[in-house]
């Protein structure tokens, strides 16, 4: 269990870096969606750069996996893929909100229009 925690203690920064990203995406999704509302695909070019960039460092960091440079780039490519994705899907969440907001909003135009011609 010792060896667990060491191991665990001297990757620290490493396990840090994650989450960090995956907030930063969260950030920038959050950004992207508030100046750019009308054009809902600029949301989602991001994640899938991140996304793209990330399949490329894997396969390279694969075919050089012997050497040291190889695991760098696969960790890299793991950063680049986990901010890729988490853009995506809470673009996606976004979205959804956005869909039911409109709906609700639409909902109430169309009560208020009919007790108006009443």
């Amino acid at each position: 269990m010792k060896s667990l925690f060491k191991i665990i203690s001297d990757y620290k920064s490493s396990l840090v870096s994650i989450p960090v990203m995956a907030l930063i995406s969260i950030g920038l999704t959050l950004v992207f969606y508030i100046f750019f509302n009308q054009k809902r695909i600029y949301k989602y070019i991001m994640g899938f750069a991140g996304v793209i960039m990330g399949l490329i460092f894997l396969f390279q960091g694969y075919r050089l996996i012997i050497e040291p440079v190889g695991l760098v780039l696969i960790n890299r490519a793991v950063l680049l893929e986990v901010f890729g994705w988490v853009n995506i899907f809470f673009a996606l969440i976004l979205d959804i909100f956005d869909s039911i907001g409109q709906d609700i909003t639409n909902r109430k135009e169309k009560k208020t229009k009919s007790k108006n011609k009443n």
